[in-house]
């Protein structure tokens, strides 16, 4: 009977200390601790990493407003139907460059009318007839003297030689002006293709700037400046594909930030669920509390389930004993007497 008081008292006692320390050290972990606290710094890393990345994505998305609201990048305007319009515009403009050298421009066109205009017959035979005339007086007529019919001869051979040279130049000046006047029609094409290149020209760079209008853009007033657009839109539009790649990777990474975000906050309130904690910011230093607690109450579970069979023995003695006594004896004691005499 006393030992069994005793291992009453000891199990009281162990129950007593069970009872003071939280349940939860039967279920801590020897890393519970450090895991919490990983967790804890790993969700804080993917917090700010997401946050950091959400900024990333507004910029990313802000720069592509900016590039869209200069026109030309949502609208129907493919950058090869540009490219191909510029190259067109490109080879008019050289064939009316090249046209332009062959008209020659307007100096040609005045040495040209200056040409086609041939010097007189009349003149050249005036003085042919003239000097004729004189050598034949010279011969004819009795002149006195010696000196009056060689001076006759002698303006007579001047005024032949004067209409021989006038009949040079005539016939010099009615080839030049019939090579002029075949140069006046190839200019006259030429001047047709000229005007006929420049309409072109202009009709295809207003079909450009009716596309570019379509696109929300300004018109060019000519080539160099329809190029040089043609290069920005080309630009813009690479750095629209490259901004969309750079969006499509920061989803990409967010949404594996967010589920290992999602991951670590799930590891960590299994934790807490089975370490009975709700407050995540002293998690850590609850489990780490109960950890050092957990030597205590394992050893006060031990003592007292040691001393629970040890009463259970005790009390299976007693009886198998009261059982061997003569009824003269001593009284059967039952349970609760006994329980009654223990306490």
């Amino acid at each position: 009977l006393r030992d069994l008081i005793r291992e009453t008292e000891l199990r009281d006692d162990a129950s007593a200390q069970v009872d003071a320390l939280p349940a939860a050290c039967a279920s801590v972990r020897s890393d519970d601790p450090q895991n919490l606290k990983d967790l804890w710094d790993q969700a804080t890393a993917l917090g700010r990493e997401i946050s950091s990345r959400q900024g990333a994505r507004e910029r990313i998305r802000a720069e592509k407003r900016d590039l869209v609201s200069g026109g030309g990048l949502d609208a129907d305007l493919a950058p090869g139907l540009l490219k191909k319009k510029v190259a067109d515009l490109t080879e008019l403009r050289r064939d009316l460059r090249l046209a332009e050298r062959e008209a020659g421009g307007p100096g040609l066109a005045e040495v040209v009318n200056q040409a086609a205009v041939k010097p007189a017959w009349w003149p050249a035979a005036l003085w042919t007839v003239a000097g004729a005339g004189l050598i034949a007086a010279s011969l004819w007529w009795q002149l006195p003297g010696p000196y009056l019919p060689l001076g006759l001869v002698l303006l007579g051979g001047m005024a032949v030689m004067a209409g021989i040279l006038g009949w040079r130049n005539h016939l010099t000046g009615a080839r030049r002006s019939a090579l002029a006047f075949e140069q006046e029609a190839l200019l006259a094409k030429a001047g047709d293709r000229v005007a006929r290149s420049r309409g072109q020209l202009n009709d295809a760079l207003l079909d450009f700037n009716a596309v570019l209008a379509a696109g929300g853009l300004d018109p060019v007033a000519d080539i160099d400046e329809a190029a040089q657009l043609l290069d920005d839109l080309t630009a813009r539009r690479e750095r629209q594909i490259a901004l969309e790649a750079d969006l499509l990777k920061q989803e990409e990474f967010l949404a594996r930030d967010r589920a290992d975000l999602d991951r670590v906050t799930r590891e960590a309130a299994a934790i807490r669920d089975r370490l009975g904690l709700t407050d995540e910011s002293t998690a850590a230093a609850e489990a780490d509390r109960l950890l050092q607690a957990a030597p205590s109450f394992t050893a006060a579970v031990q003592e007292r389930d040691d001393a629970a069979r040890q009463i259970s023995r005790l009390e299976n003695r007693l009886a198998d004993n009261a059982t061997h006594l003569g009824e003269d004896e001593t009284p059967d004691l039952p349970a609760g007497l006994l329980a009654e005499r223990i306490a």
